[in-house]
């Protein structure tokens, strides 16, 4: 009994350190800089407010390399899917929640912004 009590302990916390390493949002406990203090219960109010901030932290014009390296140095990350490379994604969550915000922007041919959105998304096991 005291035996089957210790591996089920060891089976369970195999499985918890396992999904903790591989989890996405393992490394981010709380949304980023840019978007600290928002209501992030309502997607579509937070993804307006998200929109809102971003465009009035890089207006229509501003370079994207900077607001490319702002959003690296918060931690976001590269989205595998696009190929253009203009989308940026930052995760986090635990304990079988994750949300995430996503980056997505247009530039002309000299790198200054034409159009700038951030969405918000949120998923619970």
């Amino acid at each position: 009994m005291k035996r089957s009590a210790i591996w089920l302990l060891a089976i369970l916390a195999l499985v918890a350190a396992t999904l903790f390493v591989f989890s996405p949002a393992a490394l981010h406990s709380r949304p980023p800089p840019i978007a600290q203090g928002e209501d992030w219960f309502h997607f579509e109010a937070a993804s307006r407010k998200l929109t809102e901030v971003l465009q009035s932290k890089f207006p229509v014009g501003s370079r994207d390399d900077i607001l490319k390296s702002i959003l690296l140095d918060q931690g976001f990350r590269p989205e595998q899917k696009d190929k253009r490379k203009r989308t940026l994604v930052y995760e986090w969550g635990g304990l079988g929640c994750v949300e995430s915000i996503s980056v997505v922007w247009s530039s002309d041919e000299l790198g200054a912004l034409t159009h700038v959105e951030g969405s918000y998304h949120g998923a619970c096991l």
